[in-house]
């Protein structure tokens, strides 16, 4: 390759590079000096507070709802169970930690075996809708018997 051809290709590299790099070199002086019109940025102390200021305000919003929510939320129908819903109406001891009992729950009632390690269903019938009468513990038991015995 002799000098001339170094001399041309020099020249068009350098008419390409100056075609291609003009638009660029004015666009970074538009840049530079819209950085020189823009207002100072604040202090990075500043804006961690900033930060963790928000995220208190945001969780001091969470534990007040939840708050309100166990406060006043069986009022509203929120909650899964109202404290009227489930009653021990009367158990009988068979022996050390094992147990019948009778519950009441949901205008159900439930005749339970319970021991320390399970607890067994052992038959459920219908209550009504008498939340006031006081019934016998001998006479649900019977009820839950003559209820078993029957086909």
């Amino acid at each position: 390759m002799n000098f001339r051809h170094v001399v041309r290709a020099t020249r068009v590299w350098g008419a390409v590079a100056v075609v291609l790099l003009t638009p660029a070199i004015c666009m970074a002086e538009k840049a530079a000096a819209t950085v020189n019109d823009l207002p100072t940025t604040p202090s990075l102390g500043g804006e961690a507070l900033k930060v963790a200021g928000i995220l208190c305000l945001m969780l001091a919003f969470i534990f007040a709802g939840f708050w309100l929510l166990k406060r006043y939320g069986h009022r509203a129908g929120l909650g899964l169970l109202s404290q009227n819903d489930l009653k021990m109406e009367g158990q009988l001891a068979l022996g050390p930690k094992k147990y019948v009992v009778v519950v009441r729950f949901l205008n159900k009632r439930m005749v339970l075996g319970v021991t320390d390690s399970h607890i067994n269903l052992l038959t459920e019938m219908d209550a009504g809708h008498d939340d006031d009468s006081e019934t016998d513990f001998t006479q649900s038991l019977e009820e839950a018997r003559s209820k078993d015995r029957t086909p």
